[in-house]
Protein backbone atom coordinates (compact mmCIF):
# COMPACT_ATOMS: atom_id res chain seq x y z
CA UNK A 1 0.00 0.00 0.00
CA UNK A 2 1.42 3.39 -0.86
CA UNK A 3 1.01 6.25 1.49
CA UNK A 4 1.06 10.07 0.84
CA UNK A 5 5.26 9.97 1.02
CA UNK A 6 5.60 7.34 -1.55
CA UNK A 7 3.52 8.98 -3.95
CA UNK A 8 4.85 12.30 -3.62
CA UNK A 9 7.96 11.31 -6.22
CA UNK A 10 5.61 9.94 -8.72
CA UNK A 11 3.29 13.35 -8.73
CA UNK A 12 6.70 15.03 -9.37
CA UNK A 13 7.51 12.87 -12.36
CA UNK A 14 4.12 13.54 -13.56
CA UNK A 15 3.88 17.23 -13.01
CA UNK A 16 7.74 17.61 -14.53
CA UNK A 17 6.40 15.83 -17.75
CA UNK A 18 3.15 18.02 -18.09
CA UNK A 19 5.21 20.83 -17.78
CA UNK A 20 7.29 19.17 -20.91
CA UNK A 21 4.56 18.53 -22.44
CA UNK A 22 2.65 22.19 -22.13
CA UNK A 23 6.05 23.45 -23.02
CA UNK A 24 6.16 21.36 -26.40
CA UNK A 25 2.97 22.52 -27.34
CA UNK A 26 3.54 26.54 -26.44
CA UNK A 27 6.93 25.93 -28.93
CA UNK A 28 4.66 24.28 -31.52
CA UNK A 29 2.24 27.13 -30.84
CA UNK A 30 4.87 30.15 -31.35
CA UNK A 31 6.39 28.41 -34.58
CA UNK A 32 2.96 28.42 -36.51
CA UNK A 33 2.09 31.83 -35.41
CA UNK A 34 5.65 33.13 -36.55
CA UNK A 35 5.08 31.19 -39.64
CA UNK A 36 1.81 33.16 -39.64
CA UNK A 37 3.19 35.69 -39.39
CA UNK A 38 6.07 35.80 -41.87
CA UNK A 39 3.27 34.97 -44.59
CA UNK A 40 1.68 38.16 -43.78
CA UNK A 41 4.74 40.06 -43.79
CA UNK A 42 5.43 39.28 -47.31
CA UNK A 43 1.78 39.69 -48.49
CA UNK A 44 1.91 43.06 -47.25
CA UNK A 45 5.63 43.91 -48.38
CA UNK A 46 4.49 42.66 -51.86
CA UNK A 47 1.24 44.75 -51.87
CA UNK A 48 3.56 47.73 -50.54
CA UNK A 49 5.84 46.45 -54.06
CA UNK A 50 3.03 46.58 -56.17
CA UNK A 51 1.62 50.23 -54.74
CA UNK A 52 4.60 52.00 -55.02
CA UNK A 53 5.51 50.76 -58.74
CA UNK A 54 2.19 51.56 -60.10
CA UNK A 55 0.10 53.96 -58.24
CA UNK A 56 0.51 57.58 -56.99
CA UNK A 57 0.60 57.10 -53.28
CA UNK A 58 0.30 59.17 -50.02
CA UNK A 59 -0.38 58.27 -46.45
CA UNK A 60 -1.86 60.74 -44.07
CA UNK A 61 -2.45 60.61 -40.71
CA UNK A 62 -6.18 61.36 -39.56
CA UNK A 63 -5.42 65.07 -39.30
CA UNK A 64 -4.65 65.08 -43.40
CA UNK A 65 -0.83 65.17 -42.30
CA UNK A 66 1.52 63.04 -44.94
CA UNK A 67 3.27 60.56 -43.08
CA UNK A 68 4.71 58.79 -46.45
CA UNK A 69 5.05 59.16 -49.94
CA UNK A 70 5.91 56.86 -52.79
CA UNK A 71 8.43 57.90 -55.45
CA UNK A 72 5.86 58.73 -58.12
CA UNK A 73 4.13 61.17 -56.01
CA UNK A 74 7.05 63.04 -55.92
CA UNK A 75 7.95 62.78 -59.49
CA UNK A 76 4.30 64.19 -60.27
CA UNK A 77 4.04 67.01 -57.34
CA UNK A 78 8.35 67.92 -57.62
CA UNK A 79 8.77 67.76 -54.52
CA UNK A 80 11.08 65.88 -52.57
CA UNK A 81 10.16 62.51 -49.95
CA UNK A 82 11.91 64.84 -47.31
CA UNK A 83 9.74 68.43 -48.44
CA UNK A 84 6.48 66.17 -47.64
CA UNK A 85 7.09 64.40 -44.86
CA UNK A 86 8.16 66.76 -42.94
CA UNK A 87 4.30 67.49 -42.68
CA UNK A 88 3.56 70.45 -41.57
CA UNK A 89 2.87 72.35 -44.89
CA UNK A 90 1.63 69.52 -46.57
CA UNK A 91 -1.49 68.18 -45.70
CA UNK A 92 -4.89 66.58 -47.50
CA UNK A 93 -8.06 67.64 -46.15
CA UNK A 94 -11.35 65.66 -46.52
CA UNK A 95 -14.64 66.91 -47.07
CA UNK A 96 -16.76 65.99 -43.79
Amino acid sequence: MQTKFNCLPMRLKFVHKLRAAFLVILAITLLIIEANLQKSLKETSDYKYALDAEAILAITDKKGIITYVNKNFCTISKYTEAELNKGAAFYFSLPN
